[in-house]
Parts: C-alpha cells; structure tokens; sequence
C-alpha cells in the first residue's frame, strides 16, 4: 500500500482529501505545515508528497526545497495545489522541484489519476535504477519505454557523474553529469539550458549513459543553476509551447 503525505494548514481539505485517497487504497499521513511535513517525510519516508503552498512556518516552496536537497528519497513525486491562480506561483513551484501542479477545489477523479500517473513513474524509473545498478557500466535503453526526464532525475538521485548521450535519428545530443548534476548540454538541440525544453519532449530513438569516474576537466560549463530547477523550468517551458 502506498503512503501519501498530505501537507496543508486547512484541516478540512486534509480531512476531504484523506478519504478520497483512502478510499482509493492509499495509507494517508498528514501534517499542518511545512515544518511539520519534513519531520514526518523523514521519518516515515513516504511514496509521494500532495502540499499546499501558502502555509505557516514552512511554506510549501522552502518544504520542497528541503526534500530535494535532502538524502532522503529526494525525488519522491512531489504534487502542489494552491487556490492561488497565480502563473508566477507555478513557476515558483516547478522551480523548486515540484513534478506537478492542481488547482483547489481539487477533484477526486483528477487527483487520483495524476497521483497514480506518478507512482507508476516512479516505479519505473525505480526498476531502471535497480537493473543498472550495475550502472557503473553505464545505462542505456529507448526513449520509447521511459522519458529524457526520468533519465535525468535518475542520474541526479544517484549522484552519477559521466555523460547522457541522446540518439534521435541522424541527430543526437550530449548532457554532461558532475556528481549527479548536469553542468552542459551540446549537440543537434542547441547548447546549455535553451536547449533542454527540445529536448524533454523527444520521445523516440535511444540513449546510453557513460559512466566517468574522474573529473571532466577542461569541459566548460554551460549551465549553472541546480538540476532540478533546470529540469522542470524545461518541462514547464515544453509544456507551453505544447498547447
């Protein structure tokens, strides 16, 4: 049974979103703010995290923020809502690592189907990650069975450093891993972070990940800001320029 941890200072939305999850097989945690939220992920280590933003304490931003800089399941799905119909507040919420974003009221029907969208995600990339756990040889597959991001936020969690190579017919592009942080992308899509948007929405053709255990030095960098936020500034940016 997968475990959820609700995060919101309105015990009534706790209160509604508690049944519906637990009506749909889910184990349920909930905590009234940020603060408290952290302490109870950190002990009890949840499959994925549903929070508000705007709370006291902690807010949902800065809890964010702290798992996925934390070492302890920092690329746990993570779900914000907000009655805040702000697209300044999406970004925020993407920037900071969040993997997706629902307006309150939320409906049941919605929020299972993304909260299950997630898991099953996650599951996947969890079953690559243990078959190439062997991964000091490397990791390879088609863009077909899992996507460019969860490739990304495998390597990351896994503090990898070596080099993504993409191959999407004739044209084929390279992402550069320090310690699981990408720090420059070059190839047929562009170079440094303008090119990222392009390339999360290729779902075709394949990859392999070359393992570097020493440092690449003399590679100049082109992306300087963290991983997570450079990866979901790029789906956000994919998604827009999609509708």
């Amino acid at each position: 049974m997968s475990k959820i941890l609700v995060v919101d200072d309105n015990p009534q939305i706790i209160r509604l979103l508690s049944i519906s999850l637990t009506k749909a097989g889910f184990n349920v945690l909930y905590a009234y703010n940020g603060k408290e939220g952290l302490e109870l992920f950190q002990e009890q280590k949840p499959d994925i995290i549903i929070s508000d933003i705007m709370m006291p304490n902690m807010d949902g931003i800065e809890f964010c923020m702290h798992i996925r800089e934390g070492d302890v399941k920092p690329m746990v799905p993570f779900i914000f809502m907000t009655s805040v119909d702000s697209s300044d507040m999406e970004v925020k919420g993407y920037r900071a690592g969040a993997d997706d974003y629902i307006q309150k009221p939320v409906e049941r029907e919605e929020l299972l189907k993304r909260v299950n969208k997630l898991l099953e995600r996650q599951e996947k990339v969890d079953k690559i990650g243990a078959n190439s756990a062997a991964a000091e040889k490397g990791l390879f597959g088609n863009l077909e069975e899992i996507t460019i991001v969860e490739i990304i936020q495998l390597i990351h969690l896994n503090h990898r450093s070596g080099t993504l190579n993409m191959f999407n017919g004739e044209d084929v592009a390279h992402i550069f891993f320090q310690k699981g942080n990408m720090f420059r992308i070059e190839g047929a899509y562009g170079e440094g972070e303008s090119a990222l948007p392009i390339i999360v929405g290729i779902r075709e053709g394949r990859f392999a990940f070359e393992a570097e255990k020493n440092s690449f030095s003399g590679i100049e960098k082109n992306i300087e800001a963290p991983t997570m936020s450079v990866l979901m500034e790029a789906c956000r940016l994919f998604d827009e320029s999609a509708k």
